[in-house]
């Protein structure tokens, strides 16, 4: 049995320490994944308008699985980056948090939390703030053969249903009839 443990990401905004460039605004977004898992990665759209402090508030949902948060083997990676005008993308920052971290500053389930992440540089310069909410919702249990079908879990059968039986079962108050006894003459 696989159990899942829904996390709710609120990208909220962000505090660039860049000098501002004359000619150009930046064009901030930020990218969110589970570490060694591509498909969950996810991005909010490029702030067109906020400059060095991008306004977002944009939600995002994973799921990860409880054997892996429980062994303390996930954690969540967020990249800053910056959209250039003539092409390309400039990395501004990373930040890598634990999500048994989070799980336990949270102080349990269903309870909503801000948080603010220092970017550092490799040399260790502080190159920006990150600020994001974060829930974790009730645990998800999936059975074995359940799949996603349009957006709803099903439970898909392993096996194929039995065939009908080839002959009517009669049965006479509980007693097969086999073994009912024929009246004396």
């Amino acid at each position: 049995m696989n159990n899942h443990i829904p996390l709710e990401i609120t990208l909220i905004s962000a505090d660039v320490f860049k000098k501002p460039n004359l000619f150009t605004r930046p064009r901030i977004y930020a990218v969110v994944s589970l570490l060694a898992d591509s498909d969950s990665r996810q991005r909010t759209p490029a702030d067109e308008h906020g400059g060095a402090k991008p306004f977002w508030n944009f939600p995002i949902s994973i799921e990860i699985r409880e054997s892996n948060l429980r062994h303390n083997s996930v954690g969540i990676i967020l990249h800053l980056c910056q959209r250039r005008t003539l092409g390309g993308v400039k990395n501004i920052g990373s930040i890598y948090v634990p999500v048994k971290e989070l799980l336990d500053y949270a102080g349990g389930r269903n309870l909503r939390r801000t948080v603010a992440f220092e970017m550092n540089s490799r040399s260790g310069k502080p190159k920006g703030v990150l600020y994001l909410s974060y829930l974790f919702g009730e645990t998800i249990c999936e059975l074995v053969g359940m799949r996603e079908k349009g957006g709803e879990r099903v439970v898909v059968p392993s096996a194929p249903p039995c065939p009908p039986p080839s002959a009517p079962c009669l049965a006479a108050y509980g007693y097969f009839p086999a073994f009912l006894t024929s009246p004396a003459p």
